[in-house]
């Protein structure tokens, strides 16, 4: 049996609260812990290194986010355990928004 870690129960409880009280944060904020790069405060997009993540992970998976924004948000979250419901639909919304 696997013990966890105090800072896996950290995360977890604040998941937990996040889905009882609804998520409340910036999504740019928790793309934060995801690319490394903190968001612009003078703009509304991601930052550049999320979209350029979110656009290889979905390549990967052959998944346009225009057609099959479900699909994508699954596959974002497949990739990556940390990425929330919220931050993955502001992603993929931006990604489906982008030229061809």
């Amino acid at each position: 049996m696997r013990v966890p870690t105090a800072a896996r129960s950290i995360d977890c409880m604040n998941r937990l609260t996040r889905l009882l009280h609804g998520d409340s944060r910036d999504p740019r904020v928790a793309l934060e812990q995801i690319v490394g790069t903190k968001a612009d405060p003078n703009s509304a997009a991601p930052q550049p290194e999320a979209i350029a993540w979110g656009a290889r992970v979905l390549a990967e998976h052959q998944v346009d986010p225009a057609a099959s924004p479900v699909r994508a948000v699954a596959a974002l979250r497949a990739s990556e355990p940390r990425l929330d419901l919220r931050p993955a639909v502001y992603l993929v919304d931006h990604l489906a928004a982008r030229p061809a």
